[in-house]
């Protein structure tokens, strides 16, 4: 008996094929989807049976064209005989859940000419187009939608308890913006959408901004970020930068200070005229580092640590992990420079970053690898993707390639020899043609056994399929 497997389907309102970065949008980037794109299939020409979603979802769940199924617009109900795939998956015991807004709606007068309400599981299954109601919450909450509701939106009561007060606070604070006055941006408006949340930093999971959830918040406008160096912006009409040290120096008219170096990487803090605050992080290294990087000197290949980080950290990190040779404070032109001199010096270089910084010197590699945590553009100009992001991955792809290699030449070899050899018999008639084609035969099965060595020399070890993405196609 086969498994059953679970599907997922996802279709996003509003959003055209060409608006996918995956697709080649050159500013709209869908990193989520694009990793989705890498492991399936992508479609040339597909097209949808209406401009309008509604009918469009009915289409799909039914596989029938908008006048077939009659569900010509949206807030029209398929006809409450019109089977889904919802239905068709419970008849195989599939259990279907229905996540977020479909707009479709319950084919009421259906139901009432059959006598059916929807407080029962029937009517509940019919009223969902065949689906599971799991969870309708389509993520939007006007002010009017919460005021018409008898239902309390539990996120706005966990935004409540945080302090954000108003009977709609998702509308008035995550989904608004502030402006440098303290005026309320809605982001409702497309103008407003590159702006961050109301929610301020001491409510957010990022690592590095827990450590200042205590301390309180304040708004930067005119924000720019300046590749390889740190971030500009202005608070009340006074420049500020944060950033390396260098970066910031270049744009504060104040004499940088003394004082001890840290261990860890630093970023500091400046207005155009004094300098403000010096922040200290520590790098944690990896666990599976020490082991990759000793796996690939066992290989015969040398690492190379190129980092935009003070130099006396990026030493030391090298030293522990006994890394080749380490270049510290450089920028995103330096990396590229040193990487053209190593091609330039006859060397096989393959590059793995994951920072917007390390884009030009990937370019100029051989081979560029991102890891799985990288930025978004970062992995969309990769060569490949450690979607896992173990490195030892890495070193399981590069054994993987030799090992190719090395049955390719022998696969190579024996076809030569053995063709060398067995087709001048054969054709001085010295061969019988029954011998000859047992021969050849013989000879193909050879090849396919020797190529068959490759998955059981990697028995326990990840596929590289799993844990590298493919280039992107253009």
């Amino acid at each position: 008996m086969n498994k059953i497997r679970n599907i997922l389907f996802i279709m996003a309102d509003q959003l055209r094929w060409d608006y996918l970065s995956c697709y080649g949008h050159p500013h709209l980037k869908t990193p989520h989807i694009d990793s989705l794109a890498k492991k399936g299939v992508q479609f040339e020409s597909a097209f949808v049976q209406s401009p309008v979603c509604g009918p469009s979802r009915a289409s799909y769940y039914t596989g029938r064209t908008v006048f077939s199924h009659g569900s010509t617009w949206n807030q029209v109900p398929l006809p409450i005989g019109e089977l889904t795939i919802g239905d068709y998956l419970r008849q195989s015991g599939i259990r279907t859940g229905v996540v977020g807004k479909t707009h479709m709606r319950p084919d009421l007068d259906g139901m009432s000419r059959l006598g059916i309400t929807k407080d029962t599981e029937i009517g509940l299954i019919v009223s969902e187009p065949g689906f599971d109601p799991y969870e309708r919450d389509d993520g939007l909450h006007p002010n009017n939608q919460i005021k018409n509701s008898k239902k309390t939106l539990s996120y706005n009561e966990w935004l409540n308890k945080l302090g954000y007060d108003g009977p709609n606070p998702w509308n008035d604070w995550a989904n608004s913006a502030e402006g440098e006055n303290g005026e309320i941006l809605s982001g409702w408006r497309l103008r407003n959408s590159n702006k961050a949340a109301r929610i301020p930093e001491k409510h957010s999971e990022h690592p590095i901004a827990r450590v200042f959830h205590e301390q309180p918040s304040v708004t930067v406008s005119q924000v720019s970020n300046h590749l390889g160096g740190g971030l500009s912006g202005h608070y009340h009409g006074r420049a500020v930068y944060i950033g390396h040290k260098a970066f910031v120096a270049e744009h504060t008219s104040a004499i940088a200070p003394e004082g001890e170096e840290a261990q860890g990487m630093e970023i500091w803090l400046a207005t155009d005229k004094e300098w403000l605050a010096r922040f200290r992080l520590d790098d944690k290294i990896r666990d599976d580092a020490s082991q990759a990087l000793q796996a690939l000197r066992k290989s015969g290949i040398e690492t190379l640590l190129l980092s935009g980080d003070r130099s006396g950290h990026v030493q030391q990190v090298a030293h522990a992990l006994g890394i080749d040779r380490a270049i510290g404070e450089a920028s995103p032109e330096q990396k590229l420079e040193v990487l053209e001199q190593l091609r330039a010096d006859g060397h096989r270089v393959m590059m793995v970053g994951d920072g917007l910084n390390d884009l030009p010197s990937m370019a100029g590699a051989g081979i560029s690898v991102a890891m799985g945590t990288a930025a978004d553009l970062t992995q969309l100009k990769a060569d490949a993707v450690l979607l896992n992001g173990q490195l030892n991955s890495l070193v399981a792809a590069i054994e993987t390639s030799k090992q190719t290699r090395k049955i390719i030449r022998q696969n190579m070899i024996w076809a030569f020899g053995y063709n060398v050899c067995a087709l001048p018999l054969a054709a001085a008639g010295l061969v019988a043609p029954w011998l000859a084609a047992i021969g050849m035969s013989l000879s193909s099965l050879i090849v396919v056994l020797n190529a068959l060595r490759l998955s059981r020399s990697n028995k326990g070890t990840p596929p590289p399929e799993a844990t590298l993405g493919a280039p992107e196609a253009a």
